[in-house]
């Protein structure tokens, strides 16, 4: 296999699934940091496994002008939301900081309130937001469940697209339940 070498980062790669040697799929896994991708495919079956990846977009050939447009202004609007973001932490950004091994706050109706991770039964995906299951209450919070993950203890694990177990509060699983 031939090795490319380049002089600057990439920005955006577009990317076809079926490729010689390895699948775009395959490739990008492969990849340490990998750059935002587009898939451009006539591949259906690959659209959720390249969301998990969390790639720009997933087209599908033969791709219209307007699809493209689109899929370029999304990446631009990523690329602008990086760059604006604030060199101070945030409240819950500094919290989970400095306190990562017993709790978190998270942003509620204007308000911040503190979770303890011990209190966390499990975590659902709502889109762009969250849903935080405790043993008293259900809180949710605007945060996309892969950059939460990120900020949880070890014991907490990703079972599903949708959602996190605390591993502390599994008291039983079958193959399709916890």
């Amino acid at each position: 296999m031939r090795r490319l070498f380049f002089s600057e980062a990439l920005n955006l790669i577009f990317l076809d699934i079926q490729m010689p040697v390895l699948n775009g799929i395959e490739f990008v896994k492969s990849l340490p940091n990998p750059p935002s991708i587009i898939f451009t495919t006539a591949f259906r079956d690959y659209a959720v496994e390249s969301y998990e990846l969390e790639v720009v977009d997933y087209l599908l050939k033969p791709i219209t002008f307007t699809r493209f447009f689109k899929s370029i202004s999304k990446y631009l609007s990523r690329l602008e939301q990086q760059q604006t973001k604030p060199a101070i932490p945030t409240i819950d950004e500094a919290a989970t900081v400095i306190e990562t091994a017993e709790f978190i706050y998270v942003n509620t109706n204007r308000k911040y309130v503190k979770v303890l991770f011990q209190e966390v039964l499990y975590i659902e995906s709502l889109k762009d937001y969250i849903r935080i299951h405790t043993k008293q209450q259900r809180i949710v919070t605007k945060d996309k469940i892969s950059e939460f993950k990120g900020k949880l203890p070890d014991y907490f694990l990703r079972v599903h697209r949708s959602f996190i177990v605390n591993m502390r509060q599994i008291t039983a699983f079958t193959v399709n339940d916890v």
